[in-house]
């Protein structure tokens, strides 16, 4: 829709843009909130960290992709075509292009089998949602991204403003730390494997609050750049980690709810690291407003080992999800 703003008369050009951009917004999250719990029912446990792996390492490989084929194509098709770059039709050409790739994906998805009989109906009686379990792990969500939204959001104008890298350089470190993110998320298995889970989140998490540092204690650019891919690594694992856990430590009715939350409680620390550190940059610097950043992020392991470790929170308490032997897909297609 936003690559037909073109089409649209100029003053109705805005509303088009900003209704666009909310309708998109609304499929990211109908997307991103169920396909966590479409990989639980159609994976085995034995796979589960396998799937959810390569889903993770998809995320920075296509970023990575896309944005250079994303910067490519306007210049492409403005030659191709005879236009020119001033004009917006070629920016909207490679937006459809993206469009038609994007649906692409519809008729794969559309070949995975349904599921038959849904495990939430097979117990008679709907167990009360654990409110506990969602509510403590979105707390957690909402403070644990902290360093890695601050890092995303500001890091280019820190780069800019205050290490003085160029614009190329920028466009670099970035595109490297986009790759360095891959081996992270296929390293995820390994992880889940050796430590589980539990210790994987807290240890990444502690990791990502000490990958800031080099962004304040260093003034040249290239120790803050290893920072910045070690932080996007560091959250690829602690990111899919965090995924798998929450919808292991609920019912599989549960599930679309605590991936509701989790996107809810990491869109609302988005929103209040971008509002709150224009006025912390303001009045502290770049460096007062990372650290304090670092600071919550650790901060936010307390609040989930507190709550989880054994034998306290809901470990102590008999497994709240009752185990998938099989996939649902599989499942199904038995009956």
């Amino acid at each position: 829709m936003i690559g037909f703003a073109v089409s649209v008369p100029e003053p109705l050009r805005p509303t088009w843009l900003l209704v666009s951009n909310a309708l998109g917004w609304i499929g990211f999250s109908i997307f991103f909130v169920n396909s966590g719990p479409f990989l639980m029912g159609h994976t085995m446990e034995a796979e589960r960290s396998h799937a959810f792996s390569v889903s993770a390492t998809l995320h920075p490989l296509m970023g990575f992709g896309g944005g250079l084929l994303g910067g490519l194509l306007p210049g492409l098709l403005a030659r191709a075509l005879g236009l020119s770059q001033e004009l917006p039709a070629p920016y909207a050409y490679t937006l459809w292009v993206a469009a038609f790739a994007t649906l692409a994906a519809a008729p794969i998805l559309g070949r995975t089998r349904r599921a038959g009989a849904r495990q939430a109906r097979v117990s008679a009686s709907r167990a009360a949602a654990p409110l506990g379990v969602i509510g403590f792990l979105a707390l957690f969500a909402l403070f644990r991204g902290t360093a890695e939204h601050a890092v995303h959001a500001f890091f280019n104008v820190y780069l800019d403003l205050e290490l003085g890298a160029s614009t190329a350089q920028i466009g670099m470190i970035y595109a490297a730390a986009q790759l360095v993110a891959v081996p992270g998320a296929l390293a995820y298995p390994w992880f889940a494997r050796r430590w589980g889970d539990f210790r994987t989140l807290v240890a990444g998490v502690v990791l990502i609050s000490a990958l800031v540092l080099p962004l304040i204690l260093f003034a040249p650019w290239t120790p803050a750049a290893l920072g910045l891919a070690g932080t996007i690594a560091a959250a690829v694992v602690v990111t899919t980690a965090l995924i798998v856990y929450s919808q292991s430590v609920v019912r599989p009715e549960w599930r679309s709810m605590i991936s509701g939350a989790l996107s809810m409680a990491n869109g609302l620390g988005i929103a209040a690291t971008s509002l709150g550190g224009a006025a912390l940059i303001g009045a502290l610097g770049y460096r007062a407003f990372f650290g304090i950043s670092a600071a919550l992020t650790l901060g936010s392991v307390a609040i989930f080992w507190g709550y989880f470790r054994v034998p306290r929170g809901e470990l102590s308490s008999p497994a709240t999800d009752p185990g998938t032997p099989r996939p649902e897909s599989v499942a199904g297609g038995a009956h």
